[in-house]
């Protein structure tokens, strides 16, 4: 689609910092609030933009048409800082990979990317954000 149309299309992969962590300390229903506020978070943020998708576990893919890499960051960066910033227990932060298609790239590649930039995130102390 983004290469027919000549359309930017960005990917950014959301993990939960130190989730496993959430649910061993505080019982997974806990764990599933804060997945739940998470989740609520970010629709608010991409609701009009983009597509949120539970990955799996802690993880989320979120599709962002008509959005080049650097609005992708800047929207995940505002995400990523207002989830820093929530003051209810437990208190998580993420690590948010995003990338933009390449022409010709093909889906699994584009998820790949974004992903190693999530654990690019995690790996410079997680808690941000991280654009390859």
């Amino acid at each position: 689609m983004a290469n027919k149309e000549s359309h930017p299309l960005s990917l950014a992969v959301i993990d939960l910092d130190h989730f496993k962590q959430v649910n061993d300390n505080y019982g997974h229903p806990a764990g599933d609030l804060v997945l739940q506020r998470v989740v609520a978070l970010c629709q608010r943020h991409i609701a009009q933009v983009g597509t949120l998708c539970r990955w799996g576990g802690e993880e989320f893919v979120v599709l962002l048409p008509h959005m080049t890499q650097q609005e992708a960051y800047q929207r995940m960066e505002s995400i990523r800082a207002e989830i820093a910033m929530h003051a209810s227990q437990p208190q998580v932060t993420v690590s948010i990979g995003v990338v933009q298609y390449q022409q010709n790239e093909s889906l699994l590649h584009l998820f790949n990317r974004a992903d190693q930039a999530m654990y690019t995130a995690k790996s410079e102390g997680r808690n941000k954000v991280v654009g390859l």
